[in-house]
């Protein structure tokens, strides 16, 4: 059936699409860029250069990670792309660029709404407010094998694992930091948080058999979320209602609340050598779950009226009667997500995920300006560890320009970044990246109706990991520190 074929491709790329546009964590290659106002995010002990204030402009980040990628899904078969469902494309040639066991997507966005430094003698005092969305998909191995191999009878198919999950909350940051007879740096920040919603949706158990006259699926999920304002009501068997969903913008309030601390310190080894430690995230959130189910361990089967075709990627004349056998196998399938309410969703406690940045910066002592930086990244905590090393350049030719290249490795791909800052004493004005596409797909190449659109846009093809940086501020003063070399400037 073409019409459900183009379903789940249509799906499975409006997924990879939407949630590679956004994503943020922290601007890695912003660690030693010079006059670069935000690097006590990276490293409480770092202090701005100059006071400065700003609103809605001060910090946004954009950035997606995967270990799969749109060239995952389309290859060149006789001079012209292809999807991978094409009998040209063969399943070992799909299914090898795949991860065995589970292919994830996270994405994030970090849209800061206010942001202040102001200097005190030796001390630099911080405050951030700001919003943070964190989302991750989970794609089991066996679920692109359905797709490609899921005509042949008795196939069975493990899509356990299967799941969606969002964080979103407001963090309000207060931090400190102290200056010691330009030798050593120390710094804390202590960070309030505030749910906005939180949710996950994920597949303990999914079996699929595939038989010569019907589907099997044996399935069994929960479901938790947290958001006060969004309403969900029950049908008639006690199960929730997607029909039903509702907001009373007067029962807007946290969905949950914690709390976080980061501590860091700089020192000065030698006039121009620099080591730099930071712990991050040192905290917790509780949140209000106010919607919990499970569904029915149970298995659910679809079988076709006589005659009919159950293969997803067969021929679609477009008859009424085949149209109802694809609604017949939907309402069979929409009984794999039913959720029955929980008595008593209560709430949920989690470690935040904690990181953590051990730098070092060696200057030129003939020329200052120019440095090396390397840098050690890692995030580990709620089942997903991650380890980064970066190497940078880092150049300020001029007393308001800085800039710096950047090359990382880490468990997942290699990545280029860059950063460009512009300070010249009235306004700080920077863009830059940590994972910049070494290939891309024109946009243009998607369909006849973007032709227009320059070549240059497109969408990354080996992998999506890449993000984004931009952020202005106003600065306040005379210039107060030499850049991370912990020298006041009396």
């Amino acid at each position: 059936m073409k019409t459900v074929k183009s379903i789940f491709t249509a799906s499975l790329a409006l997924l990879l699409l939407s949630l590679g546009s956004v994503k943020a964590q922290d601007y890695q290659t912003g660690y030693f860029l010079g006059g670069y106002q935000y690097g006590y995010r990276l490293n409480p002990a770092f202090q701005s250069e100059h006071s400065h204030a700003a609103i809605f402009f001060g910090q946004t980040g954009m950035s997606a990670n995967s270990n799969i990628g749109i060239d995952n899904f389309l290859f060149v078969k006789d001079g012209k792309t292809c999807l991978f469902l094409n009998d040209k494309v063969s399943s070992s040639e799909f299914l090898g660029g795949l991860n065995k066991s589970q292919n994830n997507i996270s994405a994030n966005l970090n849209i800061n709404l206010l942001s202040a430094g102001f200097w005190v003698d030796r001390n630099f005092f911080n405050i951030d407010l700001g919003v943070k969305s964190m989302t991750s998909v989970t794609l089991p191995y066996d679920l692109f094998r359905f797709l490609k191999d899921g005509t042949t009878s008795g196939n069975t198919f493990n899509l356990g694992g299967t799941g969606v999950r969002s964080k979103n909350y407001l963090e309000l940051a207060l931090g400190w930091s102290h200056n010691w007879n330009n030798f050593i740096s120390g710094g804390a920040r202590l960070k309030l948080l505030a749910g906005l919603a939180e949710a996950q949706a994920y597949m303990t158990k999914m079996n699929l058999t595939l038989e010569k006259d019907k589907w099997t699926i044996d399935a069994q999920g929960a479901l938790d979320a947290s958001s006060p304002a969004f309403s969900v009501g029950v049908d008639d068997s006690g199960y929730y209602d997607y029909n039903k969903i509702g907001f009373n913008v007067g029962k807007m309030g946290p969905a949950g609340f914690g709390s976080a601390v980061d501590l860091g310190v700089s020192v000065n080894i030698l006039p121009w050598i620099t080591a730099s430690l930071a712990v991050l995230d040192l905290g917790f959130m509780v949140w209000n779950r106010e919607y919990s189910g499970t569904t029915p361990e149970a298995a659910y089967t679809y079988e076709p009226a006589a005659g009919a075709s159950i293969n997803v990627l067969g021929g679609d004349d477009g008859s009424t009667a085949l149209n109802q056998e694809i609604d017949k196998m939907v309402k069979a399938l929409e009984n794999i997500y039913k959720f029955k309410p929980s008595d008593k969703p209560g709430s949920k406690a989690e470690m935040l995920p904690f990181r953590m940045n051990v730098g070092a910066e060696v200057r030129l002592p003939w020329y200052e300006r120019l440095s090396l930086g390397l840098l050690y990244s890692m995030r580990a905590g709620q089942g997903f560890n991650w380890g980064e090393g970066r190497v940078s350049l880092n150049i300020s030719p001029l007393d308001w320009l800085s800039l710096s290249g950047s090359t990382a490795f880490n468990n997942f791909f290699r990545s280029f970044g860059f950063g460009l800052n512009l300070h010249p004493g009235v306004i700080n004005l920077f863009v830059g990246a940590d994972m910049i596409p070494a290939t891309v797909i024109p946009i243009s190449d998607f369909s006849a109706s973007l032709k227009n659109i320059p070549q240059m846009l497109g969408i990354p093809a080996s992998d999506m990991n890449f993000n984004m940086y931009m952020g202005l501020t106003i600065t306040i003063g005379k210039r107060k520190v030499d850049y991370r070399k912990n020298i006041i400037n009396n």
